[in-house]
């Protein structure tokens, strides 16, 4: 897909778009030839987005968590069961008082899950490295809801990409307050 289908199917401005790839700063990569993005891409895209205004990490550290969280998913939230409790890709933040002080004392890992598994992956990561080890943080993105919101523009545009995607409902895809309302 061009550039302006992938801005279109993860609702960013073209040009914002084209600052990231500009930056290198792409949670993916840079296609060959290029504008020859992928409904993988526009997920990325779309899950790296959601990372930095709503979980207030860095261009680069949301290109982490996207890549590594992506990968311990089970199920790619564009092949899910539309019925299925939606996942969550994020890192979550545990600091070690045995690692010293600042921030050298904190070990970063990769969750992703249903909420629910997040919570329990994340408190039973903690406890292993020992009884003074505390979670700190867990900063997440819904991963369904991401790949509802692509896939549903990418069938109001008709792209041919879609038609591997099943129809998903676009229940709650998004309920963000950043200044434009509902999308």
């Amino acid at each position: 897909m061009k550039r302006a289908a992938i801005a279109f199917c993860v609702d960013v401005d073209p040009r914002r778009f084209d600052h990231y790839v500009f930056r290198d700063k792409l949670p993916f990569p840079a296609p060959v030839p290029p504008a020859n993005y992928t409904l993988e891409n526009a997920y990325d895209l779309r899950l790296f987005l959601d990372l930095m205004t709503q979980g207030g990490v860095s261009m680069d550290q949301a290109s982490e968590i996207v890549a590594s969280g992506t990968d311990k998913l089970m199920v790619h939230p564009l092949n899910q069961n539309p019925g299925a409790a939606d996942l969550w890709v994020g890192a979550a933040l545990i600091h070690d008082p045995d690692l010293g002080e600042g921030n050298d004392a904190f070990h970063t890992f990769f969750v992703a899950g249903t909420m629910i598994e997040l919570a329990v992956d994340a408190e039973a990561t903690a406890k292993e490295y020992g009884d003074k080890s505390r979670l700190m943080r867990v900063i997440a993105a819904n991963a369904s809801a991401a790949a509802r919101l692509v896939a549903a523009r990418a069938h109001e545009m008709g792209l041919p990409e879609a038609a591997d995607i099943p129809q998903i409902e676009t229940r709650a895809a998004y309920n963000v307050s950043i200044g434009r309302g509902e999308r």
